[in-house]
């Protein structure tokens, strides 16, 4: 079935790792994790729309926490379309992505995450993940 996927390259070849392996440290000096990522789908002719207002509502990526209340929360986690605007995202706010997405290398939309540490606890957090609103499938 068709699907709108995650990429680590602009070329929709390699599939990112979900859930998203997040290190954290004790002592609270490491940077703010900076990761950019392609969201698209090489399926030919496809088109994506929110299920819930086709071409009206926003298609958005979303945190997702498996296991809240443990590890890291989703707030941790800040979404843009590009790295400066990291600056100003909110953390645990969904990302709008427009009201349609159309499937092929060229249409991949560029998507960057920042993870900051909010336990000081070392561990690797595997409960987040990023995955889209529900969506309406329609080839072109």
């Amino acid at each position: 079935m068709p699907a709108l996927n995650l990429f680590t390259d602009l070329l929709l070849i390699d599939p990112a790792a979900t859930p998203l392996a997040l290190a954290q440290d004790t002592d609270g000096i490491m940077p703010p994790h900076q990761r950019q990522f392609w969201i698209g789908s090489t399926d030919a002719s496809i088109r994506f729309r929110a299920l819930s207002n086709p071409g009206i509502d926003q298609v958005q990526l979303q945190i997702v926490d498996s296991a809240s209340g443990s590890g890291q929360p989703a707030s941790a986690i800040k979404l843009a379309t590009t790295q400066a605007g990291l600056a100003t995202a909110i953390g645990g706010a969904t990302l709008d992505l427009g009201v349609e997405i159309l499937s092929g290398v060229a249409n991949a939309l560029p998507v960057w995450v920042q993870f900051t540490d909010a336990t000081g606890v070392v561990a690797t957090d595997l409960a987040l993940k990023l995955q889209t609103n529900a969506l309406e499938i329609s080839a072109l």
